[in-house]
């Protein structure tokens, strides 16, 4: 019988790896009086309370005659397998907000980094 590759005990020993504790938030856009776009954010089900790390990753801008495109300053680890997150949500460490720009999941379905930007 094949042994896999990452003991499923591993993620259960790295408590100190992963300090502080994430919400993933989905977003509602409404209309204002004025006709601008609000949004209202919810926790998404089964995505709270994650153990995560946060560390930044640089940051920055590129920008172009008719275009920015924002780099992203983070980088949040989190402690487990999350294929539903989309760049169309927010993360929430502690008292900080991040736009997730992009999410990438391990190729062995074990753990998940979220790439964001934070809301200012």
């Amino acid at each position: 019988m094949a042994r896999p590759l990452i003991d499923p005990r591993m993620m259960g020993q790295l408590g100190t790896f992963y300090p502080g504790s994430c919400t993933i938030q989905q977003g509602t856009e409404t209309l204002d009086a004025a006709g601008q776009p609000s949004y209202t954010w919810t926790n998404l089900a089964a995505h709270t309370a994650i153990p995560c790390h946060v560390a930044p990753a640089g940051g920055g801008e590129v920008k172009g005659p008719d275009y920015t495109t924002v780099i992203y300053s983070h980088t949040i680890a989190l402690a487990g397998y999350y294929p539903t997150i989309t760049a169309a949500m927010r993360a929430v460490v502690g008292s900080a907000m991040y736009d997730v720009l992009a999410v990438e999941n391990d190729s062995l379905g074990k753990s998940t980094r979220l790439r964001v930007q934070v809301v200012t």
